[in-house]
């Protein structure tokens, strides 16, 4: 199933509004939707039940972010596993750039002072280092330091 970069950003938004507020109810989730309009482009003054539901399930299986309910505090959702967003991962860090996409976004006098820095030169090399280690070959790597402009080259 396909999904569109539209659709990601508004799970990215919505964890983020969670993990921002530690707890909030669906009333002020969906206070702060209808004042979004970068988002939120038909002027919805809600987030739909069965949509809701099914986003928190679709950010459970891209992210691994768990949001809940807790019933007992008045229905306050919050985000079960927060340490997700706090470890080391591409899919962290993915959804930490995305957030602060969906911001800038959402505020362009903001956008305009903010310089995003690219990304790194190699990482574009990872999915063929990660294939060599998971077929267990040997790779020639060069590194050029930028501070001495030494060249050495590793086998790993």
């Amino acid at each position: 199933m396909a999904t569109s970069i539209k659709l990601i950003r508004k799970y990215v938004w919505l964890a983020e509004t969670v993990r921002r507020s530690r707890r909030i109810t669906i009333d002020e989730i969906n206070r702060l939707w209808s004042r979004n309009s970068t988002l939120n482009h038909d002027g919805e003054s809600e987030i739909p039940e069965r949509t809701f539901h099914r986003h928190r399930q679709a950010i459970a299986d891209i992210f691994g972010i768990d949001i809940v309910c807790d019933r007992r505090s008045g229905n306050e959702y919050y985000i079960e596993n927060p340490e997700v967003l706090e470890e080391n991962s591409f899919t962290a860090n993915l959804f930490s750039r995305l957030a602060v996409d969906n911001r800038l976004l959402d505020n362009q006098d903001l956008a305009a002072r903010v310089i995003d820095e690219p990304n790194a030169a190699g990482i574009s090399y990872i999915p063929l280092v990660l294939d060599a280690l998971q077929l267990q070959v040997k790779i020639s790597i060069e590194y050029r330091s930028q501070f001495s402009g030494k060249t050495r080259r590793h086998i790993i």
